[in-house]
């Protein structure tokens, strides 16, 4: 029962696992043709503690699952929202999730979360950010989910970089930043390193494209726990 007191509920799920995978976070991002992707990943070291996540988006609707946890405690969301077009640069967006709290022998709980947010794209320029749980589920007495945002800044440079920024955090707590870079060679590769400074931890990835097909993988290294590894699978039919 370590997991239960090292997390609050559903904390490893306020944010996104890494800075550069972070659309499936924010329903007002708009996407057009349909993409399928999945992804399987550990937490700093805890080989018996494992998320699964499964995202699909089409003609601005979007949904996914997701699975953290193990034999013994699980955390399990199911969310579908919406992205609509404010302007010829703006959407909104907005998404409902069904979030399930289990621990064996103990509970299997059930609350919903709301999740609101916006995207803007100017030229190289793009700003996307999102509130979630501002109806704030409470599982019992003690485990209230708070509310998170999120807001984001990415600038493309001419010499294929993208810059990124961000700034997060929940309602109770003094807010954290996120720095990034990615760099892409080719239209088939693409690399990225970045820092988080609340834990204090670098993060990096690297994708690769093959047609309609591209593999992910990211990462991030923390001085005290040790390694975070995320794979994924992307596919656009």
């Amino acid at each position: 029962m370590l997991l239960i007191i090292v997390f609050a509920v559903f904390e490893s799920l306020y944010f996104p696992h890494s800075l550069f995978l972070a659309n499936r976070f924010n329903p007002a991002f708009p996407q057009q043709h349909m993409s399928l992707a999945t992804y399987a990943g550990l937490h700093f070291g805890m080989t018996d503690v494992r998320t699964y996540c499964v995202h699909a988006r089409m003609n601005g609707y979007n949904l996914s699952a997701v699975s953290f946890g193990n034999d013994v405690y699980r955390e399990n969301t199911i969310s579908g929202g919406t992205s609509c077009p404010i302007s010829t640069t703006l959407y909104a967006g907005f998404s409902i999730t069904m979030l399930n709290y289990w621990v064996k022998d103990y509970c299997n709980r059930l609350r919903y979360s709301m999740t609101a947010g916006f995207y803007v794209q100017e030229k190289n320029v793009s700003i996307d950010g999102w509130i979630a749980h501002f109806n704030t589920p409470q599982f019992n007495g003690f485990d209230e989910i708070p509310v998170v945002y999120s807001l984001e800044l990415r600038y493309m440079t001419k010499k294929k970089v993208s810059l990124i920024c961000s700034v997060r955090g929940t309602e109770s707590e003094l807010p954290f930043y996120n720095f990034g870079l990615t760099y892409t060679p080719s239209r088939y590769i693409l690399f990225g390193l970045g820092a988080n400074t609340d834990p204090v931890f670098l993060e990096y990835v690297a994708q690769i494209s093959a047609g309609r097909i591209r593999l992910d993988y990211t990462g991030k290294t923390h001085q005290y726990l040790g390694l975070s590894h995320f794979f994924g699978l992307h596919y656009t039919p």
